[in-house]
This record gives structure tokens, C-alpha cells and sequence, in this order.
């Protein structure tokens, strides 16, 4: 016979190790009235009224704490496992250098690389003059300023040349400013009067043609250069001649509303004058 040393439960099956109450391994007991069963039954002695819970506790954690620490295994290994997908991303995206999700899907890829630039808007200040402008043959442009400029040296340069061909001094002086840059010199009207009257003087025909005439605006609006080919011949009646051909320079200022010769020059002799 066997005794529980917990529950004091007897047991007269001597193979067996544990009380079936509780669980405590049983010892062997003296002499205690036991009733006597079938071969394999097993008479349950008295049993106290309130019996200590001791061993019961304990069993109780004997096997929840088996429990307990299957759920932190399993909590540890799915937490280890989501670490690692998050460094396995992590890698792939350093090491491809963008998003997995554009390596896969090509519309993505183009999103992410090829951004199409908005197409800018042009404001026009009401300064802006380049919607005014005009395309010229050598591929300038010009300004509906710049070609009155143009136009209105053009048409003094004909003054210029008509005065001439009219044997007309006064006509033709009225072409230049008070002061001139005559040739190599600063010279007063009054002494480029005095050069030129020499030639109306002594000849009675005086023809002249101007070929590629260009004019060129500025400094600023009220100034302007012209360069061009001046081919003449001087005649009278005595049988003097007098010829030449140059590429001449003509500046001009507008003062007080009329564009008048600042300046006067030759560039080039092409054919000498002769008399």
C-alpha cells in the first residue's frame, strides 16, 4: 500500500508512482484498514475534508509554464523573421538603387526617372519689344524703332547726295551738325564749309552714286552709323575731271529732331581719285 504525503490519499495498487489526486509521488505506508476490491481495483482511503492545494499550485505551473515558454519561442522566431524581411528589402533597394516595385513594373520605373518638365509661360513686359521684331536677310531681327532709324538715315544720305548733284552748297551743308569729325580732325561747320566749297566752286557737273548702304542704329535711339560706297566724277567745262570711289563712313546725331553728319571718313580707297 501507498500513501499521498499530500492529500494522505492511500492506494493499494503498488505500481503506482504518483497520487491521482494531486500528482505528489507516493510512499509506501504502515497498516491501515483498506477494503478489499476486485484484483485491479484500487480502494481510496479516507480523504481529508479540506485537503491543502500546495501540490495542486504547483502541477498547475509545472505545466503552464512549459506553455509559456512555447509562446515566447514562437514569438521570438516570427518577430526574427520579420526583421529579416525588413533588412532583406532594405538591401535590395540599396543595393538596385530605387524601389523593387520599378524594377518590376516598367510605367512605374518611367514615373520615377523620366518626369516630363512643365513648358514654361513667357510673360511680355510692355518693355518687351521682341514680339515687334522683324527678321532681316542675314537672319537679324530688327525693332519698328530701328528701322525708322534706318529709314530716316537713308533718307538723309540721299539729301546728302541729291545736294551735291544740284551743285547746291547751302543744301547740301544743311546736312551736318555745328561741329563735325571731319576726317582726322574736330572741325566747326564754318571749316568744313570752307573744304568742300572748293570743289563746288570749281566744277559745274558733280555726280555721285552710293551702293551698299548700311545703317546701323545706336548708341541709343537717337544715334546711328552708315557705311557705304561713294563713287563720284566732277566735271566742267574746262576739261578738269575728277574721280575716285571709297568705302565712306557717316555718322549721324539727331538734334532737335533732324538727323545731321557727326562724322566723316574714308575706310577704304578702292579706285584713287583722279584730276
Amino acid at each position: 500500500m501507498k500513501t499521498c504525503p499530500t492529500c494522505q490519499s492511500q492506494f493499494t495498487d503498488d505500481s503506482l508512482l504518483f497520487c491521482l489526486q494531486d500528482g505528489t509521488p507516493l510512499v509506501p505506508s504502515g497498516s491501515a484498514a483498506t477494503i478489499s476490491f476486485s484484483e485491479h481495483e484500487t480502494l481510496v482511503a479516507s480523504r481529508p475534508t479540506n485537503p491543502p492545494i500546495q501540490g495542486f499550485d504547483r502541477r498547475t505551473e509545472e505545466i503552464v509554464a512549459p506553455t509559456r515558454s512555447r509562446f515566447l519561442i514562437f514569438a521570438v522566431v516570427f518577430l526574427s523573421i520579420v526583421l529579416l524581411a525588413f533588412v532583406g528589402v532594405g538591401v535590395w533597394i540599396l543595393y538596385t538603387g530605387g524601389s523593387p516595385y520599378s524594377r518590376t513594373n516598367p510605367m512605374l520605373a518611367n514615373a520615377n526617372t523620366e518626369r516630363p518638365t512643365p513648358p514654361k509661360t513667357r510673360t511680355e513686359s510692355p518693355t518687351n519689344k521682341s514680339a515687334n521684331t522683324a527678321a532681316t536677310p542675314n537672319g537679324a531681327t530688327t525693332t519698328p524703332e530701328d528701322a525708322k532709324i534706318k529709314t530716316d538715315v537713308a533718307a538723309r544720305i540721299e539729301s546728302w547726295r541729291s545736294a551735291i548733284e544740284a551743285v547746291d552748297l547751302d543744301s547740301f551743308m544743311d546736312n551736318y551738325a555745328a561741329n563735325v569729325d571731319y576726317y582726322n580732325s574736330r572741325r566747326s561747320i564754318s571749316s568744313v564749309r570752307e573744304d568742300k566749297q572748293r570743289a563746288f566752286v570749281k566744277f559745274d557737273t558733280m555726280t555721285m552714286k552710293i551702293t551698299d548702304l548700311k545703317v546701323t542704329p545706336g548708341p541709343g535711339d537717337s544715334r546711328a552709323t552708315a557705311v557705304f560706297d561713294k563713287e563720284w566724277e566732277f566735271t566742267n567745262v574746262a576739261g578738269d575731271r575728277n574721280t575716285g570711289k571709297v568705302r565712306q563712313q557717316l555718322s549721324f546725331e539727331k538734334i532737335d529732331g533732324k538727323w545731321l553728319i557727326t562724322l566723316e571718313k574714308d575706310l577704304v580707297v578702292i579706285r584713287r581719285p583722279t584730276s
